[in-house]
């Protein structure tokens, strides 16, 4: 996604120095010979062919343009600077994506841990509850009680460990590599905004998807002033 996202990029930098030309001049030379047959139609003479060759040389200077190009060379500017915000963006999703995994990783580690517990628990219940069975102390409906628990015990460690796997292949996808032994992260607690307005301020100011949609709002406004330049008068030398 991301290397999509630079690529993308290089090509909205491609259109502002396109843009960027409409201030420049432009030649265009052109040369071009071959038989041409004529008619004199005042003597009537029969059509004669001789080679003809052409050169021409014209170069125009934008003088004036209703601000075209330089609307122009906004809307590119602010599609370009979009783009790079794309890519931060881009970036913070993927890392966030990353970071669940990472997370997903240490939580369902810990849930097995305690599933596995829990099952042996059931277990040594039911191993119990078993022997008192054969002794007649207790019915079959308690023994199949407790091997109901077991039961569920058994498959709450089982959905506990396709989680884990589900974890395991979100991280590889994201990282090319398996995530081994994980370190228990800290508390990003400080690092946290004291308040909601100093929160909503940050993404304001700061975050690539609100500023990206600025660009993009001011990249309309330029195709519309380009537009309305069109309708104006323009002067070339």
């Amino acid at each position: 996604l991301v290397k999509k996202l630079n690529k993308l990029k290089n090509i909205a930098d491609k259109d502002v120095d396109i843009a960027v030309g409409g201030y420049y001049p432009v030649v265009n030379i052109s040369a071009s010979r071959g038989r041409e047959w004529a008619r004199n139609t005042t003597t009537k003479d029969d059509s004669v062919s001789h080679y003809v060759p052409k050169y021409s040389l014209t170069v125009r200077q934008p003088v004036y343009d209703g601000e075209n190009v330089r609307s122009r060379v906004n809307k590119n500017k602010a599609l370009a600077e979009r783009s790079y915000h794309d890519i931060q963006d881009g970036q913070e999703n993927l890392a966030l994506r990353l970071t669940d995994a990472y997370l997903d990783i240490l939580r369902t580690k810990e849930q097995i841990s305690l599933a596995e517990q829990n099952l042996q628990a059931h277990q040594e219940i039911l191993d119990i509850v078993q022997t008192r069975f054969k002794n007649k102390l207790v019915s079959q409906a308690d023994v199949v009680q407790v091997q109901g628990r077991l039961a569920l015990a058994e498959a709450e460690l089982r959905r506990n460990k396709n989680d884990l796997s589900n974890a395991g292949i979100m991280f590889y996808e994201l990282t090319d590599r398996h995530p081994g032994e994980l370190v228990e992260p800290a508390s990003p607690a400080k690092q946290l905004p004291l308040d909601l307005k100093s929160a909503v301020d940050i993404t304001l100011g700061s975050h690539p998807a609100v500023l990206g949609t600025t660009k993009t709002i001011e990249a309309v406004d330029a195709s519309i002033k380009e537009l309305l330049a069109t309708e104006g008068p323009a002067f070339l030398l």
